[in-house]
């Protein structure tokens, strides 16, 4: 149901890996993996925050190894209707970008030089509620206010912008049993390992087959009063999820998501599951 809307514009970016970026006319942007030697065909939705995009294009960057791909995004910032070249960010590189590197907000600005607590510049965002990393910190609840926010501490590396989510379904379990397999069965999921890179916040939960959302709990991120003023550790290997099965709920199906400006790279998800006799 991704193409219901008809596709309005479309370009595809070959570097660092080969994507087809279509813009419905719903104004959703959704992207189509191609990777034909490996084998590799995957689709994905951006959710742009509080956007409609109307147009795509992809240049090369002056990076090497990079593509770039533009969008053109309509909103509505402080009761007038904004139209914004925006451009996606490269994808973080924990083995050679820092914490404070990670650039994971939309419609945002970024500012590198001399620690400061007021930034300013931010008109594009007026009476917008943003994301902040702040030397690798997370601050939040900040509302841009006559083009600035005042942060709770100086900072030299700072980035600025709205936030989004990230999530992730998986789908039902199957496998097999003694007496038979899982499809048809109910089934729950009693632990979950999520082998994360260079990661600094995953929220998962069983996700809900009633129609109601499900309860997340973090797994990687600290309390904010833990971290006021300090940057966030990134955490790569195996990382044992607790979540909440049932039987009735979850299908044995796991959500998992992120809505902090920070990477999250989940590369396996490992279940502990108990089906019905």
């Amino acid at each position: 149901h991704f193409f219901k809307s008809g596709i309005v514009d479309w370009a595809f970016a070959e570097r660092p890996e080969p994507v087809i970026y279509c813009v419905l006319g719903n104004g959703q942007l959704v992207s189509v993996t191609y990777d034909r030697e490996q084998r590799v065909v995957g689709f994905g939705r951006h959710q742009i925050a509080g956007g409609h995009v109307e147009s795509v294009a992809v240049v090369p960057s002056a990076e090497p190894g990079f593509d770039d791909v533009y969008l053109v995004v309509r909103r509505e910032i402080n009761g007038q209707t904004k139209r914004y070249i925006e451009v996606l960010e490269r994808p973080f590189d924990g083995d050679t970008d820092d914490v404070e590197d990670g650039f994971f907000v939309d419609c945002g600005l970024s500012y590198d030089g001399s620690p400061i607590s007021i930034v300013t510049g931010l008109d594009h965002l007026e009476g917008e509620e943003v994301a902040v990393l702040a030397d690798g910190g997370v601050v939040d609840g900040l509302t841009v206010s006559s083009g600035s926010i005042t942060l709770p501490y100086a900072a030299s590396k700072i980035h600025v912008g709205l936030r989004y989510k990230s999530r992730g379904v998986t789908l039902p379990m199957a496998g097999p049993q003694q007496d038979g397999t899982l499809f048809g069965r109910r089934r729950t999921v009693q632990s979950v390992f999520a082998d994360v890179l260079y990661s600094g916040s995953l929220m998962v939960g069983s996700a809900g087959g009633d129609g109601v959302e499900p309860r997340l709990y973090e797994q990687i991120f600290k309390p904010q009063s833990l971290l006021f003023g300090n940057k966030v550790s990134l955490v790569s290997g195996d990382v044992h999820c607790k979540i909440e099965g049932s039987w009735v709920r979850g299908d044995g199906k796991i959500v998992f998501e992120t809505d902090k400006p920070l990477p999250l790279l989940v590369r396996a998800l490992t279940f502990q599951l108990e089906g019905e006799p």
